[in-house]
């Protein structure tokens, strides 16, 4: 995980670079705020141990879980030259859902993410007029569910997206991945034994934004 978000550091040091040496002076105004929809797919893979007083019982590197997803957003924005910073605020909806059978199949454990919601902020560089790479970070919050009972989980939201002008008027494309590392939580099994869990949640999804401008116009060019 450390080897993929430093990766993801390099690729977003590349990109503000190459959008400050093409020097993309942006005619329009980024300074607004949105709504928008967006539709995409997760997958999520947790590292689980089941642990009783003082010693390890088995480990799951890799309980894996996946399905689509669908969320609303919202956000505000501010242009300064050619880079953009920002606040969002974000609801999902998903059906991903794993299952692992423990003790040679005697018992099936069943994990779903029902929903979950974000919060953060983002920062990125306007490659051309209508073309802003980003990278964001936040805080998020998931509501589980399954047979396991799960606690609700909060962590940390990273990750970094493309977003781009349609021909229509005020509505923007905006593609993105990110991340959601997620605290460890424990789940009581039965007598003693404890299950410990650590999900990380992968998502990558399109989605429909329509931006005001703060004038009150909604298309973005000049």
């Amino acid at each position: 995980m450390k080897k993929m978000i430093g990766l993801g550091v390099a690729i977003g040091a590349a990109i503000v670079a190459v959008g400050y040496f093409n020097q993309a002076q942006a005619a329009g105004k980024w300074t607004g705020c949105y709504g928008g929809v967006a539709a995409g797919y997760s997958i999520a893979n947790t590292k689980a141990s089941f642990d009783a007083p003082g010693f390890n019982i088995a480990t799951v590197d890799g309980f894996a879980a996946d399905g689509s997803s669908a969320a609303v957003t919202a956000g505000c924005d501010m242009q300064l030259d050619r880079f953009v910073v920002g606040l969002f605020a974000d609801y999902s909806w998903s059906d991903v859902t794993g299952e692992i059978s423990v003790f040679n199949g005697a018992a099936k454990l069943t994990a779903n993410v029902d929903s979950s919601w974000a919060v953060g902020g983002r920062a990125g560089v306007l490659l051309t007029y209508d073309v802003l790479a980003y990278g964001l970070v936040g805080y998020t919050k998931t509501e589980g569910g399954g047979n396991l009972n799960a606690p609700d989980l909060d962590g940390w939201l990273v990750g970094g997206g493309i977003e781009t002008a349609l021909p229509m008027p005020g509505f923007y494309l905006d593609a993105r991945y990110t991340a959601a590392l997620y605290d460890k939580a424990s789940v009581g099994l039965f007598g003693p034994v404890v299950l410990n869990y650590e999900p990380v949640v992968h998502t990558a999804r399109v989605g429909l934004n329509y931006r005001f401008n703060f004038d009150g116009s909604s298309s973005l060019k000049p």
